[in-house]
C-alpha cells in the first residue's frame, strides 16, 4: 500500500491533455527507481484542484481487501460561518444536466449524506471539517453551496477568488484496514501551502489529526 498526498492541479488519471502530469505519472516514476513494475490501482480519487490523501494498492490482493473500508476526514475553507457549527447534512444531489459534470441538489437525486464540524472561523469564514457517509461527486463542495457556505475559490459552486486558485478542499486524513496484518492504519496528510497561508490570514489555527 502506498499513501500520497497528492498536490493541486495534479489529475488521479491520465486523460486528453494529461499524459504526463498525473498521479499515475508519479506512481510509474516510483516503481522505475526501484526497479519494479506494479500496475497503478488507486483504490480512492480525487479531483484535479482538491490536495490531499490517495490510497494505491500495489497488489491485486491488497486492492481487493480493503476497495471500499475507507475512513476519510475532509478539510475545507468556507465562505461563513455555518450555522449550527455541528450537523448532518442529508439531501440527495444528481448531475444538473445530462452529460455535463456540475451537481446540483435535487429531490430526484441520489442520497447524500455529509457531517461537517467547524473548527475554526473568524466571522467571515470557516475550517471545516468533514466525514462522508456516501460518495456522491462534488459531494461537499455542493451541499456547502446548496446551505449559502461555498467554498473559497471554487469556480463550479461558488465564486473564484484572488486569495487561492481553487476550491479550498483537503483530504486530511484517511483510514483503513491493513490487508496483511489487519491492523487499522490512518495516515494523514498537511494542508497544502496554499490552504495553509489561508489559515494564517484569517487567524486560524490548525489541529493536527492522529495517525495511527
Amino acid at each position: 500500500i502506498l499513501v500520497y498526498n497528492k498536490p493541486p492541479f495534479m489529475p488521479c488519471h491520465q486523460s486528453c491533455g494529461h499524459a504526463a502530469d498525473t498521479l499515475a505519472n508519479v506512481f510509474a516514476s516510483h516503481c522505475d527507481k526501484l526497479g519494479q513494475m506494479l500496475m497503478y490501482r488507486p483504490l480512492n480519487r480525487l479531483d484535479r484542484d482538491t490536495t490531499g490523501a490517495v490510497v494505491i494498492a500495489k497488489t491485486r490482493f491488497a486492492a481487493a481487501s480493503i476497495t471500499g473500508g475507507f475512513h476519510k476526514v475532509y478539510r475545507a475553507i468556507v465562505c461563513g460561518v455555518p450555522e449550527p457549527r455541528e450537523g448532518r447534512i442529508d439531501l440527495p444531489i444528481r448531475r444538473e444536466f445530462p452529460e455535463e459534470m456540475r451537481r446540483i441538489v435535487a429531490e430526484d437525486g441520489q442520497r447524500a449524506v455529509t457531517n461537517y464540524k467547524v473548527i475554526a472561523e473568524n466571522g467571515e469564514y470557516s475550517l471545516v471539517d468533514f466525514t462522508l457517509e456516501t460518495g456522491r461527486t462534488h459531494q461537499i463542495r455542493v451541499h456547502m453551496s446548496y446551505l449559502g457556505y461555498p467554498l473559497i475559490g471554487d469556480p463550479m459552486y461558488g465564486q473564484p477568488s484572488a486569495k487561492i486558485d481553487r476550491q479550498a478542499l483537503h483530504c486530511a486524513s484517511i483510514g483503513f484496514q491493513h490487508p496483511v496484518s489487519r491492523k487499522d492504519v490512518q495516515v494523514s496528510c498537511p494542508l497544502p501551502e496554499d490552504m495553509k497561508q489561508l489559515c494564517r490570514e484569517f487567524g486560524f489555527k490548525i489541529p493536527e489529526l492522529k495517525e495511527k
